[in-house]
């Protein structure tokens, strides 16, 4: 014998109730539901549990309710479900294109302060366990501006590099050094490449920007975007800030010059950190110096 088909009445929305069953609910004033099983003399017997149509009703629509609220929050873009955070730093645009905030930092309590840092430093670990930090834009003017102490608000750990802003408010010493920092964090805040998303993005975009330029297809330079950014991130941080000011990207494009027609594309970063490490001891003539290097330098490919 087939089972009967089980619908609970959490799953069924008012109006789709059968109109028969409805009229007999309605005339009787009452709703018939299956009650619990009760040992009466010795034996077992169902009793109908009775309850006013009111409360049925008031049950299923207060259930449909919340599964409709569900549905539709699921729905809902991920960009217009905005966080409790957003309020603080969201903004509009001026006609000069610049930033107006709702918030203005004089509106800013202690605690909101603290939830603009916190957020801000939630940002920066993520960028770190992604490993993105050396390649972050916005991280790394954080960091720069960390060792400038610019402002005074950042806390900069020189054994591991990675960077925090302070929640210490006593460090500012008016309300006008208060204000400056509550108005860089909003900028971090919308800075495309203080988050994960936005730093890859930037990244793929810098790399195919290079690849299409006129002289690197002539070339037939056939890196790959890892050394593309490795290369950046060694010129970066081992070539010194003078011979950059008077070389400026000359010393990438010549590197990128030497290992194309010795023929070698994609390269260990060890490697390439070695190189610009040679280089910034030895001449200002990059593309000689890597191009007589290389075969010594990149022995292991």
């Amino acid at each position: 014998m087939r089972r009967p088909r089980k619908k609970t009445l959490a799953k069924i929305e008012y109006k789709a109730l059968q109109p028969t069953i409805t009229k007999r609910k309605a005339k009787a004033g009452i709703s018939i539901t299956p009650g619990r099983r009760k040992k009466i003399s010795g034996k077992n017997s169902t009793e109908p549990t009775l309850k006013p149509v009111e409360v049925q009703i008031s049950r299923m629509q207060r259930t449909y309710t919340k599964s409709r609220a569900k549905i539709s929050a699921a729905a809902t873009p991920a960009k217009q479900r905005r966080s409790k955070l957003s309020p603080l730093y969201e903004y509009a645009l001026n006609e000069r294109g610049s930033r107006i905030y709702s918030k203005k930092p004089h509106e800013f309590t202690k605690a909101e302060i603290n939830q603009l840092a916190k957020a801000v430093n939630d940002r920066l670990y993520k960028l770190e366990k992604a490993g993105l930090d050396e390649y972050s834009q916005e991280y790394q003017m954080i960091k720069k501006y960390a060792v400038d102490n610019y402002l005074n608000m950042y806390n900069l750990d020189l054994d591991t590099g990675k960077v925090r802003v302070t929640r210490d408010l006593s460090k500012f010493p008016d309300n006008e050094a208060k204000y400056d920092y509550i108005r860089v964090m909003q900028n971090i805040m919308n800075a495309k490449t203080s988050t994960i998303a936005g730093t890859k993005e930037a990244m793929g975009k810098a790399y195919e920007s290079f690849m299409q330029r006129p002289d690197i297809v002539k070339q037939g330079v056939g890196i790959s975007q890892d050394t593309y950014n490795d290369i950046w991130k060694a010129y970066r941080d081992k070539v010194k800030p003078n011979k950059k000011e008077r070389l400026k990207s000359d010393v990438v494009m010549d590197f990128i010059s030497a290992i194309t027609d010795l023929g070698y594309n994609d390269i260990p970063s060890a490697d390439i950190y070695k190189a610009f490490e040679l280089f910034d001891e030895g001449s200002d003539n990059p593309y000689h110096d890597f191009y007589e290097m290389a075969p010594d330098v990149f022995s292991s490919i």
